[in-house]
């Protein structure tokens, strides 16, 4: 393991022991799952992702009901070969994703209003989703409170999972993880935090996205948490045990997220991207 990843790792398991001391927390190696068939031509977090999926799969029993938030163009949980479920839903704010494929959603909408009944779903996934939907004025208290309302008291479960030091919203791509821990638990009992990484294959997959190393370090320097910045996966799963408020959209938020977006860029970074947005155009 990497120094980065050694001392991000301790902090995360120091501040997850003292803030929630009932959250069980794993730290997995892909490298050293045995009965894991690794896809050298995809990325890391897809192997990473896959590698949730598939356990998780195999974790949910008969006839459970299922919700998949920001579903996509393909799902192993969607399947018409898959029969474990009594109903399965994808959910989804396009018909068609970037690129131009259909996409298996067939409740087309935001996170933000989900058109199903309070307390009916059993189970509520997202894939590499939740660090988008700032993208689309919808905060992560407004889809996770809307989330917690449409899956069962007492027993209903959400299993989200994310990159960290990859895109996104700024907490996601910065590894803010007391942030996303704090919103989660406002609406949700979190059971179980899974970290997934390879010790062979590191990954800055936020050079490949345009970020700086400058605004990927600035949070994890405040806590003393040095060297390069590797993009990993994170996996939360918490259940609902009690009704919360549904929150109302704010007009705000559109000013706010513009401001959020570009507050961390230096002078430089924003020339570069006005730059790159400009050539684009043309």
């Amino acid at each position: 393991m990497s120094n980065f990843l050694n001392e991000f790792f301790c902090f995360v398991e120091k501040y997850i022991k003292r803030n929630y001391p009932k959250v069980k927390i794993n730290f997995i190696d892909i490298d050293k799952v045995s009965n894991f068939l690794y896809e050298d031509k995809e990325s890391p977090l897809h192997n990473f992702v896959i590698y949730l999926n598939k356990k998780l799969l195999k974790s949910i029993p008969n006839n459970a009901t299922l919700l998949e938030v920001g579903c996509g163009a393909s799902s192993i949980f969607i399947n018409e070969e898959n029969k474990q479920f009594s109903r399965i839903d994808g959910l989804d704010i396009h018909e068609k994703d970037f690129r131009g494929r259909m996409t298996l959603a067939n409740i087309i909408g935001s996170v933000s209003n989900i058109p199903v009944r309070s307390n009916f779903y059993d189970f509520c996934i997202s894939n590499q989703s939740i660090e988008h939907w700032f993208e689309y004025n919808v905060t992560l208290s407004l889809g996770l409170s809307e989330i917690s309302r449409i899956i069962k008291k007492g027993n209903g479960k959400i299993v989200i999972n994310f990159p960290l030091f990859l895109h996104g919203k700024r907490e996601f791509l910065q590894g803010n993880i007391e942030f996303i821990l704090s919103e989660v638990s406002k609406y949700l009992f979190i059971k179980k935090i899974t970290f997934v990484h390879s010790g062979s294959r590191k990954y800055m997959g936020w050079k490949k996205c345009g970020q700086s190393l400058y605004r990927v370090k600035k949070h994890v320097q405040k806590n003393s948490i040095n060297g390069i910045p590797e993009s990993i996966i994170c996996e939360i799963v918490a259940v609902k045990k009690y009704e919360s408020k549904k929150l109302k959209g704010n007009k705000m938020f559109s000013i706010v997220r513009f401001i959020n977006l570009y507050k961390d860029y230096t002078l430089t970074e924003l020339a570069i991207k006005i730059i790159h947005k400009i050539k684009s155009i043309n």
